[in-house]
C-alpha cells in the first residue's frame, strides 16, 4: 500500500465589486419606503468584459486550448500550480494537462466551486505522482476524488492528530501506481467566504498552468478549460471586472453567469472583482439544506452606496508612539473626524502613558493639529502606567450622544491578557479596533473578536500604507448599530456570532445558524431586523431564500468553521470540546486539529478459498490540507 499524503487545492479570495439585478429587501425607516432605486450604468450587460490590464505583444499567452501534447519540467519549489508531478532522478515533471473544468457559484457572499483536471500519464509504469493545487488562505477543501480507469481514491475524514506541518498555499495528493497511457482525473470541491474590502469583493481563482510551446509553431497548448460561475449576490451588483482574462458576461434575473471567452494567459489566475450597492442597507436570508437532511442559513446585511449620517463618535487613540505603523495609523484616523466628534489620545512609550488633554476635544482643526505634533514627540512626560491610563480614559462617562470606539494602535509590550481583561471590565458598549505588530494569528485574532464588536489588524500582512488605510476603514463611522434580530419562530438551533456587530461603510454584518430542519418550507417564518441608522430607527422583515442543490456544501461548512472557532478560542481543551471539534470535523469532513481526510481506495479482491469481496485500502497518511486553526498536540 503506497502512503497517500493527501490534497492541497485551489485558490479563492474576497474583497468585491458589482451591480446584480436581483434586489434583497432594503431596510426601511419606519416612514414609507422609497421608490427602488434604478440601475445603475456600469450593472454587467451581455457580452465580452475585457480584461483591465491587456495582453502585451510579447506576454506569454495560450494559442490552443486543446490537450497539452508535451511534459513540461517544473520547479517543485515554484508557487504552486494545479499539476500532476513524477519524478525521474532528479527532474521533476508535469504530465500532460488535457483538460479542466470549473464550475462555480456565489450564493450571497460564499464562493464554491467543483474543479475537474483531466492528466494523462507516458508510456511508462509510474510508481507514484503526487498533485498539488494552491489553495487561498479561508479556502476549505470538503471532498475530493481521483480517478485512474476503474480505481477511485475518495477523500474520508477520519480523527486524526494532525502534527506534521503542512504548506499553507496548496492541498496535495499523492496518486499511487500509476499504469501507462491512462487518463487521471482529479476532483475538488472547496468553499470560501467572500469579505469585502472598501466595499470591493474579489474573487481569485487559480487558471495558470504549464504550458509549454509546441515546437514546430512555438503555440502553447493550455489543455481544454471549461469555466462556468454564477453570481448571485442578492444585491444589486455593478462595476464587474476581469483582471487578466476576457469572460462573456450573460445576466439573467437574479443572477450574472460568467464563461471564459477562447483566449487565456498562462501564466495569470482569474482575478475578478465587483461591488454590491444600494440606496439604503439590505438584507437577505439565504438557506441551503445538505445531502444529510440537514439545514444552515447565512444572514447578510450589507451597506448602502451612499450612507445616510452616521451618529458623532467619542474616539480614544492608544498609539504605541515607538511603532511608525501605529503613528501612520493614527494619522489616517484622525482625518476621517469631523467637528461633531471628540477624541483622546494615549501616548504609549514603552509602559508608560501620556494624555494630550485632560478630557476628549472636539474635533476642530487646531485640537487635530495639535494632536499630530503630540504623536510626533516621544518624550516621556506627565506620565502614567499604561494600563492605568487605558483604564482611567475608559472609566470616564460614556457620552450618550456618541458612540464610543477605543482603538488601540500597538502596544505590543503590553500584558496583553491584562488588557484585554480592563477593556472587557470598563468599555461598556464601546467599539474595540487592535493593530497587531506581527503576522495574523487566527487564535490573537480570535480572542479579540470574541469580545463583539471587535476587530483586529495584523500589520505584517499588509505594507504601511495599506495598514492605515484598513484601520481607517475599521475604524470609520457605522452605517447601522445596535442591530438587534428576531428570528420568530424559525426552527434555529443556534447564531454565531450570538450578538450582530456594526454595520460599516463598504462592510458586511453576517449572521450564520443551523437549524433544527431541512431549509423547506422556512419561506413562511419571517425574520425582523432593526437597528439605528444614523440616529434614526430602521426595521426590516425578511424571508429565506434557499438555495439549495446537489453538492452544495457552502453555508454549512462556514457555520462549521466559526462554530470550531468558539469552541477552540474559547480556551476549551478538555476531552468534550475535543469530543465537539472531531464530531463536527467528521460529519462535515473538514481537517481541524483532530480530524483529517485521508485517501480512501474501495477494491475487488478475492481471498484465498473466497468468493471476491470489496475491501478498503486507506491511506497511511492523511491529505496534506491547510489547517485554519493552530495545532495542537
Amino acid at each position: 500500500m503506497h502512503p497517500a499524503r493527501t490534497l492541497a487545492l485551489i485558490t479563492l479570495l474576497a474583497a468585491c465589486r458589482g451591480d446584480l439585478l436581483d434586489e434583497a429587501p432594503a431596510l426601511q425607516r419606519r416612514d414609507p419606503p422609497r421608490a427602488a432605486a434604478t440601475v445603475r450604468d456600469d450593472a454587467p450587460r451581455e457580452g465580452p468584459l475585457g480584461p483591465t490590464s491587456p495582453l502585451a505583444p510579447e506576454e506569454l499567452r495560450c494559442g490552443d486550448l486543446g490537450a497539452q501534447r508535451a511534459a513540461p519540467v517544473v520547479d517543485p519549489a515554484a508557487p504552486a500550480r494545479a499539476r500532476l508531478v513524477t519524478r525521474v532522478r532528479d527532474e521533476w515533471t508535469a504530465l500532460p494537462l488535457h483538460a479542466t473544468r470549473v464550475d462555480g457559484v456565489v450564493v450571497g457572499t460564499v464562493f464554491e466551486a467543483t474543479i475537474v483536471q483531466k492528466f494523462v500519464t507516458g508510456d511508462r509504469r509510474l510508481a507514484d505522482a503526487t498533485y498539488t493545487s494552491p489553495l487561498s488562505p479561508g479556502a476549505t477543501v470538503d471532498r475530493f476524488e481521483v480517478r485512474v480507469g476503474d480505481r477511485r481514491l475518495r477523500g474520508v475524514a477520519r480523527p486524526h492528530r494532525a502534527r506534521t506541518a503542512s504548506r499553507p498555499d496548496r492541498f496535495a495528493q499523492v496518486v499511487p501506481d500509476l499504469p501507462p497511457h491512462t487518463t487521471v482525473e482529479v476532483e475538488l470541491h472547496l468553499v470560501q467566504p467572500l469579505h469585502p474590502r472598501a466595499g470591493r469583493y474579489t474573487l481569485a481563482l487559480p487558471l495558470a498552468v504549464d504550458a509549454p510551446p509546441v515546437p514546430a509553431a512555438s503555440v502553447r497548448r493550455c489543455g481544454a478549460l471549461e469555466l462556468r460561475l454564477d453570481l448571485t449576490t442578492g444585491v444589486p451588483l455593478h462595476d464587474l471586472r476581469s483582471e487578466h482574462h476576457t469572460l462573456l458576461v450573460s445576466p439573467q434575473p437574479g443572477t450574472v453567469t460568467l464563461s471564459l471567452a477562447p483566449e487565456l494567459r498562462p501564466d495569470r489566475d482569474l482575478a475578478l472583482s465587483w461591488r454590491l450597492t444600494a440606496d439604503e442597507p439590505r438584507a437577505r436570508l439565504l438557506t441551503q439544506r445538505t445531502a444529510d437532511g440537514s439545514g444552515h442559513l447565512a444572514l447578510e446585511i450589507h451597506p448602502p452606496l451612499h450612507p445616510a449620517t452616521a451618529r458623532p463618535r467619542e474616539l480614544l487613540l492608544v498609539v504605541d508612539a515607538e511603532w511608525p505603523p501605529a503613528r501612520e495609523a493614527a494619522a489616517a484616523v484622525l482625518t476621517d473626524l469631523d467637528p461633531r466628534d471628540t477624541f483622546q489620545v494615549l501616548r504609549l512609550v514603552d509602559v508608560r502613558a501620556t494624555a494630550l488633554a485632560p478630557a476628549p476635544l472636539q474635533a476642530r482643526p487646531d485640537h487635530l493639529a495639535r494632536a499630530r505634533e503630540f504623536l510626533a514627540d516621544i518624550a516621556v512626560d506627565g506620565e502614567t502606567a499604561a494600563l492605568a491610563g487605558i483604564s482611567a480614559a475608559l472609566a470616564r462617562p460614556a457620552d450618550p450622544d456618541r458612540l464610543r470606539t477605543l482603538v488601540v494602535l500597538g502596544a505590543g509590550r503590553l500584558d496583553q491578557a491584562a488588557l484585554q481583561t480592563a477593556v472587557v471590565r470598563l468599555r461598556g458598549d464601546a467599539r474595540l479596533l487592535v493593530l497587531v505588530p506581527g503576522p495574523d494569528d487566527p487564535e490573537r485574532s480570535a480572542s479579540i473578536t470574541r469580545l463583539g464588536r471587535s476587530a483586529a489588524v495584523f500589520a505584517s500582512d499588509l505594507g504601511s500604507a495599506a495598514v492605515a488605510a484598513r484601520v481607517r476603514e475599521l475604524a470609520g463611522r457605522p452605517v447601522l448599530t445596535d442591530i438587534q434580530i428576531d428570528w420568530g419562530d424559525l426552527p434555529l438551533d443556534e447564531t454565531i456570532p450570538a450578538d450582530a456587530p456594526d454595520l460599516l461603510p463598504g462592510g458586511l454584518v453576517i449572521v450564520r445558524g443551523r437549524l433544527r430542519s431541512s431549509s423547506r418550507g422556512l419561506a413562511n417564518f419571517p425574520v425582523r431586523i432593526s437597528g439605528d441608522l444614523g440616529g434614526g430607527p430602521l426595521s426590516l422583515v425578511v424571508h429565506a431564500d434557499d438555495h439549495s442543490a446537489d453538492g452544495r456544501t457552502g453555508l454549512a461548512v462556514e457555520w462549521t468553521r466559526q462554530r470550531i472557532d468558539d469552541i477552540l478560542y474559547a480556551g476549551e481543551r478538555d476531552p468534550a470540546a475535543i469530543t465537539r471539534v472531531t464530531d463536527l470535523g467528521l460529519r462535515h469532513a473538514i481537517t481541524t486539529p483532530y480530524t483529517a481526510l485521508f485517501a480512501v481506495e474501495d477494491r475487488w479482491a478475492r481471498l484465498p478459498g473466497g468468493a471476491p469481496r470489496r475491501i478498503e485500502l486507506s491511506a497511511d497518511l492523511p491529505a496534506d490540507v491547510p489547517q485554519p486553526w493552530p495545532r495542537r498536540d
